[in-house]
């Protein structure tokens, strides 16, 4: 688990978060910069791979970026995807592979009210992301 200073966690409060449109129609370069105006920090892992430091290393936490010109620089790497870290961003992320599984209040919230929502998965479930 990766904590974060004060400083960092006041940095993430500077901007609300929301997800990018249209990404389908962008190079991994372009959606990385995309995702940094939307407020998100960014880093780039292999792709086919969830570890975030699969590029960068194990100081990865550090290494996340909103910078345009540090995400230009990052993201040389062929076969790369996008991580979005998180927590820095200020973001919560709650990943249901058992939605039954759920207490009442948070399945509510989850699925009856407009939640933010991203799918990873380019086709089956699209409620799985």
């Amino acid at each position: 688990m990766t904590s974060l200073t004060w400083n960092q966690m006041v940095d993430s409060f500077d901007s609300t978060l929301s997800i990018p449109e249209n990404l389908e129609n962008k190079s991994i370069l372009q959606a990385a910069l995309a995702y940094a105006k939307c407020g998100w920090y960014v880093l780039p892992i292999n792709a086919g791979t969830k570890h975030p430091g699969s590029l960068v290393g194990t100081d990865w936490p550090e290494k996340s970026t909103r910078n345009d010109r540090e995400i230009r620089e990052i993201f040389k790497f062929p076969n790369t995807a996008i991580a979005l870290h998180v927590g820095r961003s200020g973001a919560i992320v709650f990943d249901v592979d058992g939605p039954t599984q759920l207490s009442e209040l948070l399945m509510r919230e989850l699925f009856q009210t407009q939640v933010p929502f991203q799918s990873t998965r380019l086709s089956g479930d699209i409620r799985r992301g």
